[in-house]
């Protein structure tokens, strides 16, 4: 993380930077007068160091401080699956602590306009049986439960604790006792270059103006008729294990688009560390209704509209919009990346057949490639989301009316 690193003798500096006032864009969705008043309260932006238990020399209060995250995936915890956790700092001691509960863990990247580098960094919060971030989401349960707060969403995190666990040895966990404040997606998002990565390392990347190609989209069962979840990445996750809270009072979960896309960024921020990003199963129920109007309707299913001239007809229009956007300032592409491990099987057959006897040797090696995920998809120009402007219009009398669709 890059605000771990930074070096005491820019205290001047961070501390300017935390007395700023928030950027003029970032406001919360509901402005009523209770957040209004923590918005004027928690005033003083905070970065990761500031709040890092193991630097000792920190005197930062968390009391009246802020931090703004973006929401990338959530993962469900289970007993069958331990996850380990690190403990670090003056007073915690070293080495692994498994979590045998069950809960939700929600992966983020900070969100900082001043500075685009933290803006990579990425967190996890946990909500366990232990009720650490119970009230994380619980500010109005009805946008955790009808789309409102998703996949890409931002938030405010107010009073965060010092942090003194990590997921693995890697990222921070974040806990606050406060209920999050749900921010409007900037206006515009500062780029996050894609870097190299050391073994086990993940980071998050932002591209602005790149460029799309749809290779293929088809439908496919939705698997969840819920919303928090956006409906990503439903070919990995079963009905019940995509992270939702609530689901509909209704048996069926319709359809959802799958897109084969690649994505070409036009400005050298991937530099020569990745020339494009092929994403075979990207599924995203915000993204699809940039070209339909709502989402189908859960009681049409895959039979249904495979193979028709109506899913003909959602394709084009996905087509016309893709090349529309690549020519009017093309795509914000917002998502994460991991360099990971791999078993080497030359080893691990050697393990079988030679040293059965022997101590394990350690069959995992670096991965050739760097896994990147893509979690959000939009037009970079603001002007897609400007009432009256042309592009507004053309984004609007392009979409298919999925109400008038009917089997």
């Amino acid at each position: 993380m890059s605000n771990t690193n930074d070096d005491e003798d820019n205290e001047p500096e961070r501390q300017r930077r935390r007395t700023e006032p928030p950027p003029p864009n970032l406001v919360p969705i509901n402005g009523g007068m209770l957040v209004s008043n923590e918005i004027r309260t928690f005033r003083t932006h905070c970065t990761l160091r500031d709040i890092n238990e193991s630097q000792v020399n920190s005197r930062v209060r968390t009391g009246k401080r802020y931090l703004d995250f973006q929401l990338l995936r959530i993962v469900l915890m289970s007993p069958n699956q331990p996850t380990i956790f690190h403990n670090r700092g003056p007073t915690k001691r070293g080495g692994g602590t498994e979590s045998q509960g069950k809960g939700r863990m929600f992966l983020c990247r900070v969100f900082d306009q001043r500075d685009s580098d933290a803006s990579g960094d990425l967190v996890y919060f946990m909500q366990g049986e232990n009720n650490v971030n119970k009230s994380l989401f619980l500010r109005e349960n009805k946008w955790r439960d009808n789309g409102t707060l998703t996949i890409g969403t931002y938030f405010r995190v107010l009073a965060p604790e010092y942090i003194t666990q990590y997921l693995n040895n890697e990222l921070p966990m974040i806990v606050s006792t406060r209920p999050a404040i749900l921010m409007k997606r900037p206006v515009s998002v500062p780029k996050v270059t894609i870097r190299s990565l050391s073994v086990n390392q993940s980071r998050a990347y932002v591209l602005n103006g790149a460029q799309l190609f749809v290779q293929q989209v088809e439908a496919v069962d939705a698997v969840c008729n819920g919303n928090l979840c956006d409906k990503q990445r439903i070919q990995q996750v079963r009905s019940g294990k995509c992270g939702c809270y609530h689901f509909q009072q209704i048996s069926k979960t319709g359809v959802v688009f799958n897109h084969s896309i690649v994505v070409t960024p036009c400005d050298g921020v991937a530099t020569d560390v990745q020339s494009e990003i092929t994403e075979r199963t990207f599924t995203s129920q915000t993204f699809s209704q940039l070209y339909i109007t709502k989402p189908m309707p859960n009681n049409v299913t895959l039979a249904q509209i495979q193979d028709t001239d109506e899913m003909d007809m959602i394709s084009n229009k996905l087509y016309i919009l893709s090349d529309y956007v690549n020519n009017h300032g093309g795509w914000t592409v917002i998502g994460w990346y991991r360099l990971g491990m791999v078993t080497d099987k030359a080893l691990a057959d050697e393990n079988q057949t030679t040293y059965r006897d022997q101590p394990v040797v350690d069959t995992q090696v670096e991965a050739g490639e760097t896994k990147f995920h893509i979690v959000s998809l939009y037009p970079t120009n603001p002007s897609f989301t400007s009432v009256g402007t042309d592009d507004y219009n053309h984004l609007l009398a392009n979409r298919v009316n999925t109400e008038n669709i009917s089997f």
